[in-house]
């Protein structure tokens, strides 16, 4: 379409525009050039003939008939959980105030809820089996044999007598003890997160080294050091589990010598010093939980979600599927050469460093050694500061998604961009976007560093600049894949590309 590649630095930003629905506008020393439309295809301009609209309203464009259509997410096309706004997004139904420590609320959550019920007996809701450990820290005597009449007064007994792949049935209680799961798979399994806590001794409240296919179900996690330390183990289940309050990272997951995997369900992760959750290689995958609330320590200023290569290249991947990222520090999901694919899911409310009120990113995605990657499809990131999700040589699909209320960054009040897509003297950055919406933010909608950028159906809506292109370690491409509308409120603006000398925020 009219904003196509070229190889050449002046074709890259004043291509003539062939039947195009973007106006390009070009900042100059000696003031903008603009090329316009074609007037049959212009986004809010004049239709063609055989009974085409003669003009469209605000989020709408001409489709390649002539035609106005909407732009941005259909509203149909909402995932389950979310609702169609007024600038052609969907927004997540979430409670409308925060939820109480150990309370969930995912997408289509109206209200915040516990994990899972507690029942009235010792050991309510858990699977009974012929070979099952049953642990009560309530019980008194000294006979303890692992059945539900003498049953183990710790954690680690229990385990240890327990055959591979057996039960530990756990009664209410705060165990206080360095738990070790090695060389064989257990499943632990609590009354419920709110009565049955590993608090952790020194090291970590629960530590899975070398046991596959372990499990954790309905229990809380906290204490002194890591809630859950996972290593060269796969196939790992995390269901209905509150982890909270730790003194560093709540969920460590490292590969070293053999391949890592966890599977995180239904749970909660929250008040995390450091980072909520640490990958160094593995496969992680979130469905329906929430990591909120992590906060600095000497080492991490609070993100959400931490990943990168394991030490030996291993890159890390990370899916996360009808899930909420949020009020973390600095950065809800950091990812640095990994992959990432967030579904149906929400990044809102990051906040500021505590140590100079920088920051504040929603996705930050970083080249290290090989570009990082995310797919995004049917997701919001919004509230964030500084931008909602920062491409730096690295590769970004977006699909039926919106990016909304991007703020400045609370120390100097710059920036402000929905999405920022920046080069590298080495690494182009790349962003496909489709059927989307970004609205409101603080500067701009996209801010293009010497990058390329595929936009197609997007609804840009409230932006002081709804695109933004500039040369910072070479030339910048916009390639417009046509019916991208710009608007705001009942307003029907003109979509363009400017060069507005802004500057680049830092990267992590």
């Amino acid at each position: 379409m009219g904003l196509a590649r070229s190889s050449q630095v002046g074709l890259r930003r004043v291509a003539p525009l062939l039947s195009a629905l973007l106006v390009l506008v070009v900042g100059c020393t000696d003031g903008p050039s603009v090329h316009t439309t074609d007037p049959g295809t212009g986004a809010g301009g004049s239709g063609g003939s055989g009974g085409a609209a003669t003009e469209c309203t605000a989020g709408e464009a001409l489709d390649e008939d002539g035609h106005c259509q909407p732009s941005g997410v259909p509203a149909e096309l909402c995932p389950d959980g979310f609702a169609p706004n007024d600038f052609r997004g969907c927004d997540p139904i979430l409670p409308a105030e925060p939820c109480a420590s150990g309370e969930i609320a995912v997408p289509g959550d109206t209200e915040c809820r516990p994990l899972a019920p507690c029942g009235s007996e010792p050991w309510a809701g858990i699977p009974v089996e012929s070979n099952t450990q049953h642990v009560d820290g309530s019980y008194g005597n000294s006979d303890s044999d692992g059945t539900a009449e003498r049953p183990w007064r710790a954690l680690q007994p229990a385990i240890d007598a327990a055959e591979a792949d057996a039960i530990v049935a756990i009664a209410a209680g705060s165990y206080s003890e360095d738990v070790m799961i090695h060389d064989k798979s257990v499943r632990l399994w609590g009354r419920c997160p709110e009565l049955v806590e590993l608090t952790g001794d020194l090291l970590w409240a629960v530590d899975i080294q070398d046991a596959s296919g372990s499990e954790l179900h309905q229990l809380a996690l906290t204490g002194p050091a890591t809630g859950l330390f996972l290593e060269d183990s796969v196939d790992v289940l995390i269901d209905r589990v509150w982890i909270h309050d730790t003194a560093d990272g709540a969920v460590v997951l490292i590969q070293t010598n053999a391949p890592c995997s966890l599977r995180i369900q239904d749970s909660l992760v929250e008040g995390a010093a450091s980072v909520g959750v640490v990958m160094m290689g593995g496969e992680l995958t979130v469905t329906h939980s929430v990591v909120r609330g992590s906060f600095p320590d000497l080492f991490l200023p609070g993100r959400g979600i931490d990943m990168q290569p394991s030490l030996s290249g291993d890159v890390a991947t990370l899916q996360l599927v009808g899930s909420v990222v949020a009020d973390n520090h600095e950065v809800g999901i950091a990812v640095f050469g990994s992959e990432l694919t967030l579904t149906d899911s929400v990044v809102q409310d990051t906040q500021p460093r505590e140590e100079d009120d920088g920051f504040g990113v929603g996705i930050q995605l970083r080249a290290f050694g090989l570009p990082a990657v995310a797919t995004i499809e049917g997701s919001t990131i919004r509230r964030n500061h500084v931008t909602s999700l920062t491409v730096l040589g690295s590769i970004v699909t977006m699909r039926l998604s919106t990016i909304d209320d991007t703020r400045s960054q609370q120390s100097d009040a710059l920036f402000g961009d929905g999405m920022v897509v920046a080069g590298t003297p080495v690494s182009m950055a790349e962003l496909s976007i489709d059927r989307s919406a970004i609205s409101h933010a603080a500067r701009a909608g996209i801010a293009n560093f010497s990058s390329l950028v595929a936009i197609s159906g997007c609804a840009l809506s409230c932006n002081p600049i709804d695109l933004d292109g500039e040369t910072l370690d070479g030339p910048f491409t916009f390639d417009n894949g046509g019916m991208n509308a710009c608007f705001c409120s009942d307003d029907v603006l003109l979509c363009k590309v400017l060069t507005s000398n802004l500057q680049a925020p830092e990267g992590l």
